[in-house]
């Protein structure tokens, strides 16, 4: 198992995810895509098995590479007023950051249940409404 946090640029993610995942040989079912959604509401998540990016440009990067077919857990940051790309990239305000604290341990179990019991429980168990 490892955690990867890419330091290129976010729109760049398919240019190292797409060569590690080659290099270990690992099928797409191996790979779990962890990024933000500005149209989940701050600290919700959702699991899916596949689909589109939504408009997520480190997503984009990563389709274009390997296909739709990629697990992921998308984690609600909310939308603002502000423009999106300066949004995602200041830091939470005071009362947000509480607010996404509260939630990562909600996260960090959603990805073992991922690991031990599969995506169709975890999807299951993590994407009922108001989680």
């Amino acid at each position: 198992m490892a955690l990867l946090k890419p330091l290129t640029y976010v729109n760049r993610s398919g240019d190292v995810v797409a060569p590690l995942l080659r290099g270990y040989g690992l099928p797409l079912d191996r790979l779990l895509i962890i990024y933000d959604d500005l149209d989940l509401p701050r600290g919700r998540i959702r699991i899916r098995e596949q689909g589109g990016a939504g408009g997520h440009k480190g997503m984009v990067s990563i389709i274009d590479l390997l296909g739709p077919e990629i697990p992921r857990l998308r984690v609600g940051i909310g939308r603002k007023e502000e423009d999106p790309q300066e949004y995602v990239l200041s830091p939470f305000a005071a009362e947000e950051r509480v607010m996404m604290e509260k939630s990562y341990a909600r996260i960090a179990d959603a990805v073992e249940c991922i690991i031990r019991e599969g995506l169709s429980k975890a999807r299951e168990r993590f994407n009922q409404e108001g989680s």
